[in-house]
């Protein structure tokens, strides 16, 4: 494998590492626009003029933003707005390594299957050792 593509993938995992350890406090509860614009003692109004947008659209922000639907541009714009920046990453259940050599076992398993069943029907079929190491 390129050397230059598994230090970039050992890198990109301590970066990981470090997101997941943040991520894992997780979301508020009333979601980021809300929460923040609570902290900040700012009404809907108030940051609906910021943005440029009604009271009612701000609290469709905020729903959105719980729903998952509100873009990562308009989350920006609203953040900005709040004297915030949005921080964007992706947090991987396991490091990137592991996810490589876990989805490398599980293709070769298959193939293994594959080529086990034609074998059975030519006659020449997988013992139980051999099975069982599959």
């Amino acid at each position: 494998m390129n050397r230059n593509i598994q230090l970039s993938r050992r890198q990109l995992d301590l970066k990981m590492r470090k997101l997941k350890k943040d991520a894992d406090t997780g979301i508020p509860h009333k979601g980021w626009i809300r929460s923040v614009r609570y902290a900040l003692g700012m009404s809907g109004s108030q940051l609906g003029r910021r943005l440029g947008v009604t009271k009612q659209q701000v609290s469709a922000l905020e729903s959105g933003e719980l729903e998952g639907s509100t873009t990562l541009k308009m989350l920006r714009r609203v953040a900005g707005a709040m004297g915030c920046r949005v921080y964007y990453g992706f947090v991987p259940e396991t490091s990137l390594e592991d996810y490589i050599r876990n989805r490398a076992e599980q293709i070769a398993v298959e193939k293994i299957k594959r080529v086990g069943h034609s074998m059975v029907l030519e006659g020449q079929g997988l013992g139980k050792r051999e099975t069982k190491a599959v």
